[in-house]
């Protein structure tokens, strides 16, 4: 598959770029993350090699963009901690994507549901817990905005499940 990239020119696609996107329905209370892929391009061809007599400079210009990119590898896991009724924390740590979880649409951040069959619902994650922390960072006095846009980055840099 190629992609445009100047007249007459095409860049075959590479990889994938993953991200993650809420749906905010405005009558269901709810934000459910929903996880989807674009083609990343990579250019097809490096930099030409400095000419002999050329300046050390441009030399060491020309050998950094003949190495290849390297492309920062997608996040192995995911934790969320979860503050339950009992006040007692849980850590679920998710390894892929989709989460399989809708939040309700407000501070605090809680379950609605885990999907049935998905991935948090076999993860033991349940109705009512709150939201306390995504990875290492706290979200429990955050805005509802910056709390989905944390978890649509965090769960967008996961690899998509086996289906």
């Amino acid at each position: 598959r190629t992609q445009p990239h100047a007249p007459n020119r095409r860049r075959p696609l590479l990889g994938l770029a993953m991200f993650c996107c809420a749906n905010n329905e405005a009558n269901t209370g709810t934000v459910q993350a929903t996880v989807v892929a674009e083609p990343e391009p990579v250019p097809m061809s490096q930099a030409p090699a400095p000419e002999e007599g050329s300046t050390p400079a441009a030399k060491e210009i020309a050998s950094q963009a003949a190495e290849p990119a390297s492309a920062s590898p997608p996040a192995t896991e995911l934790q969320l901690t979860f503050k339950k009724a009992d006040g007692t924390h849980v850590v679920v740590e998710f390894r892929s994507k989709p989460l399989g979880i809708d939040f309700y649409k407000q501070s605090p951040v809680s379950v609605k549901r885990a999907h049935p069959g998905g991935l948090a619902e076999r993860l033991g994650v349940q109705t009512g817990w709150i939201l306390a922390k995504v990875g290492d960072e706290s979200v429990v006095d955050k805005q509802l905005s910056d709390v989905q846009s944390l978890l649509k980055s965090a769960a967008g840099s996961l690899v998509a499940e086996a289906q």
